[in-house]
């Protein structure tokens, strides 16, 4: 039988045994199965450290552009309006800034920009630049401007046509004058219905007729309108007829007598003034007087001379100047 110390040893000893062989599994079951001979496994990349490679990324915002900007077609003067829609696909705030031809617009930051009154120096490209955080997108939109045209101006007689009167187979004209931009146009009416192909400023009659006797009017146009000028009265009336009448002489000019039986005719002759022509007239020596027809206006002068049955003629008498309004 053991002494009680030395069996106390032992037990220690053995206890530590127990321990080491516990210790020595924990370190074998900690080896990487890489540094096993019989594994083919190797590392994967980013374990460990320096592997942030494979580490989920934040995803990237992007811009949709749902409407571009409209190129215009305008006048000089008109307003011109570009707008771009657009949304981020995470909701940040879209950034804008509006250019001209190429160069940056002042305080153009917003999706729309307004031109309010253009001139042509505003022709050319417009462009937006649309921007978040992560991204930046552009679009662009032409702006084309044409010169205004001239303002029209409305037409205003500046000379109404006048009444007037004259007589059968004279000539006559009626006249018009109207201001207004453009081209302007003029037809004449008479008693209100149109008279084809009378579209100048004036409307002639060469040789007046009695049915030419009515009113006239005429209407002026352009592009702005038109007006209707006065209306001017054409009277046409006929030619005068005068009667002339004379008293019969007595004595011829040497101062023999001179009896109705020696008159064998009168000659009336008739000039018109300014007319260097002299028309004569012959009557019979039984008449005293006569009717001179179709008479146009004017100043006449009159003479009346017998001539006897031997075929003297006599002095004329007094000239009678006659005039026809």
């Amino acid at each position: 039988m053991l002494p009680l110390q030395s069996f106390y040893h032992c037990k220690l000893s053995v206890i530590f045994v127990l321990i080491g062989l516990l210790s020595f599994g924990s370190l074998a079951t900690a080896k990487p199965s890489w540094k096993d001979d019989s594994s083919t496994e190797q590392p994967s990349k980013g374990s460990g450290k320096g592997g942030k490679k494979n580490q989920t990324q934040t995803p990237v915002s992007d811009i949709t552009i749902t409407e571009h900007p409209t190129s215009l077609s305008i006048l000089d003067g008109d307003s011109a309006l570009f707008t771009v829609y657009a949304s981020s696909s995470d909701g940040q705030e879209i950034n804008y800034q509006w250019f001209f031809n190429g160069t940056s617009i002042g305080g153009a930051t917003t999706a729309s920009y307004a031109i309010e009154s253009s001139s042509l120096s505003d022709q050319g490209e417009y462009s937006v630049s649309l921007s978040t955080s992560d991204i930046n997108k552009t679009t662009q939109a032409s702006l084309s401007i044409e010169a205004a045209p001239e303002p029209v101006i409305a037409v205003e007689i500046s000379l109404q046509p006048l009444s007037q009167a004259a007589y059968i187979n004279e000539s006559l004209t009626l006249n018009v004058s109207a201001t207004g931009s453009g081209t302007i146009s003029y037809q004449w009416r008479k008693n209100g219905t149109p008279l084809l192909g009378k579209t100048s400023s004036y409307l002639d009659f060469a040789s007046l007729r009695l049915e030419d006797n009515a009113q006239y009017d005429v209407i002026i146009s352009n592009e702005a309108g038109s007006v209707i000028s006065n209306i001017a009265s054409v009277t046409v009336n006929p030619l005068t007829t005068i009667s002339l009448t004379w008293d019969t002489p007595s004595s011829r000019d040497d101062g023999s007598a001179l009896s109705l039986d020696d008159i064998a005719s009168y000659n009336i002759y008739l000039s018109y003034e300014g007319d260097n022509f002299e028309e004569t007239i012959s009557v019979p020596g039984t008449l005293k007087t006569v009717e001179l027809s179709d008479m146009v206006r004017g100043n006449y002068q009159l003479a009346v001379a017998t001539t006897d049955t031997s075929g003297v003629t006599g002095s004329r008498s007094e000239t009678v100047e006659i005039i026809i309004n």
